[in-house]
């Protein structure tokens, strides 16, 4: 075996490594991949947020998505120009190759979509609150154009979209992307994240500090099965709270709906 045909397979070698250890380590932490099962698989899945393009890239994988179809979580369509650095996704594509550049796939489904949309409650150093939600920004949270300033650019009041990551273990949201929005063309608000304090008789949980009330949701957008622990999406009024709470007007499950 030639010098450089040795160097060329242990760097293969290395690379497969690298995004075997990508795999196991984000198993846990909100992002993922999955190969689709044992042998040469035929499909594959990621999600988390973009980091790159040229192709998409989340977490290392390079995905070719010139064919895919791309919607955001209420399954609107949208094209690929809509896709921003920061966004969190969900991809489905073909199994993985592995070359000295690392992994690769053919994307055929991408999903994306934020975790809150809403006002601005405070602003700190290196977190903010938006709903009552504790959202941290660390340093490769993206801001739009716009927000050259970072947290420094926003005020208390502001509406944005966050795209983040949920940290389980301290119930924050880890920000990975930031946008500001123009009120006038936000009718509803969002809110992803996990019910506490579920009062089935007033129709009445938590998520976070955020205190919503769904008794006014209709059917057609209502969800069976809601206790306490379960990830929901819920749209609410952009009116004021009305007794403390918030009021839903649509409620789905939070699993897979980014």
């Amino acid at each position: 075996m030639s010098p450089h045909s040795s160097h060329r397979i242990g760097l293969q070698a290395r690379v497969l490594l690298r995004t075997l250890l990508i795999v196991l380590a984000l198993g846990g932490c909100g992002g993922g991949v999955d190969s689709g099962g044992t042998g040469a698989p035929r499909s594959a899945s990621a999600s988390g947020p973009i980091t790159g393009f040229g192709s998409v890239i989340v977490n290392g994988v390079h995905f070719d998505y010139s064919g895919a179809s791309i919607t955001d979580a209420d399954g609107t369509v949208h094209s690929s120009g809509d896709l921003k650095l920061g966004m969190a996704t969900t991809i489905n594509g073909s199994g993985f190759m592995v070359d000295a550049n690392g992994a690769r796939s053919t994307a055929t489904r991408i999903v994306f979509g934020s975790a809150i949309l809403g006002p601005v409650d405070s602003l700190g150093t290196n977190s903010l609150v938006v709903l009552g939600q504790t959202v941290d920004v660390n340093p490769t949270t993206v801001f739009e154009i716009g927000l050259n300033g970072g947290l420094a650019a926003l005020s208390v009041s502001n509406v944005i979209e966050v795209y983040a990551l949920f940290d389980a273990s301290n119930e924050h949201y880890v920000a990975t992307r930031i946008e500001r929005k123009d009120p006038a063309t936000i009718s509803v608000y969002q809110l992803r994240g996990r019910v506490s304090n579920l009062d089935t008789g007033n129709k009445v949980f938590n998520i976070g500090q955020e205190l919503i009330s769904y008794d006014g949701v209709p059917a057609s957008g209502a969800l069976t099965g809601l206790a306490n622990g379960r990830f929901v999406r819920v749209q609410l009024q952009t009116t004021p709270p009305v007794s403390g709470a918030w009021l839903a007007i649509q409620l789905r499950d939070g699993v897979g709906a980014l």
